[in-house]
């Protein structure tokens, strides 16, 4: 897939450690990097990701490019959100990402990670109980529409490649969590966040789900998820491969069933405590929206779940729908 970045850059000094590890910091997080892929971190930045679509729909390319920021997080002062940049690893780099304690005692500071051209080994989110604001939540930061014309994001993993392993001892908070393929995924509990596996693959128009006709619509490809591990997964929304449309919650089944919506990919394990929904109510039904951020509906797409140990659903077939299972 064609891509094209372009990236206005304020570096930060890298620190090389033993056995080539690289160190890029802020005064609120640390990045420790072991890879062959270059490096960078750019600061009061947001990542913009924009479709590169030919005369058929289809989606040929991703176009990475950032805005410039200086809004801060929670009010505090010099702590604009940042994007940590990975350009064309070979599959083999490691990421380690830690608050920076000795600085400031609550890493209250948004990030994306990119990986650019790349696919990663493991990405690792590594954090102490009193490291954060809002208990725990360090991944957070609420926007709408990611894929839709430009997607603005204020936190965010996304790898244009596989990820191996990727995993949070903490929350996922309004979060975008995307890669072609992602072995194992891990975390503590997501609240209005996005999971989405599979490159995208075309815009699809004028198509009808039930009661309801969806203007635009985007589909992704076939991807993976082998393991994915949570405590608790509320107002989530997990796709791998296919489109999530706007529908009734009542009609989604019969929705899923045509052949140009229903949902490729598959999930190994899925393996949590519980999965609910704070739901959205129209017209007398719960109802699933496209925008996944800030859908109050859980949402797991897939062909097929292989492994589904949940032991609590709430509300399941009103505001939390799952294919797959």
């Amino acid at each position: 897939m064609k891509k094209i970045l372009i990236i206005f850059a304020i570096l930060f000094p890298i620190t090389v450690f033993g056995a080539g590890v690289q160190k890029l910091s802020t005064p609120f997080w640390q990045f420790f990097y072991k890879g062959n892929g270059q490096f960078r971190i750019q600061n009061n930045s947001l990542l913009v990701i924009d479709n590169i679509v030919d005369g058929s729909s289809n989606i040929t390319g991703l176009a990475l490019s950032t805005i410039n920021t200086n809004i801060p997080n929670y009010g505090v002062e010099d702590n604009s959100p940042f994007v940590v940049w990975i350009e064309n690893d070979n599959g083999k780099g490691r990421l380690l990402v830690k608050p920076n304690k000795k600085i400031k005692t609550v890493a209250a500071q948004s990030f994306t990670i990119v990986g650019s051209n790349s696919s990663l080994k493991k990405i690792t989110v590594k954090v102490d109980k009193n490291a954060l604001l809002e208990k725990s939540k360090p991944i957070g930061g609420i926007v709408a529409n990611p894929f839709k014309s430009k997607g603005i994001f204020p936190s965010a993993v996304f790898v244009e490649g596989d990820i191996g392993a990727l995993k949070f001892n903490c929350d996922l908070f309004g979060a975008l969590i995307y890669a072609e393929n992602i072995n194992l995924l891990k975390f503590k509990n997501s609240e209005f966040a996005s999971i989405i596996v599979g490159a995208p693959d075309k815009f699809l128009y004028d198509v009808p789900t039930g009661s309801t006709t969806n203007s635009e619509l985007m589909a992704f490809k076939s991807g993976t998820i082998g393991k994915l591990i949570a405590n608790r997964i509320l107002s989530t929304i997990i796709i791998t491969g296919g489109a999530l449309p706007n529908c009734y919650m009542n009609e989604a089944s019969s929705v899923f069933a045509s052949p140009i919506l229903a949902p490729k990919g598959n999930i190994g394990l899925l393996k949590a405590k519980e999965i609910g929904a704070w739901g959205e109510f129209e017209d007398g039904f719960w109802f699933m929206e496209d925008r996944l951020f800030v859908n109050q509906c859980s949402v797991i797409l897939s062909s097929e779940i292989k492994k589904f140990k949940v032991k609590k659903i709430c509300t399941q077939n009103t505001s939390v729908y799952i294919h797959g299972n």
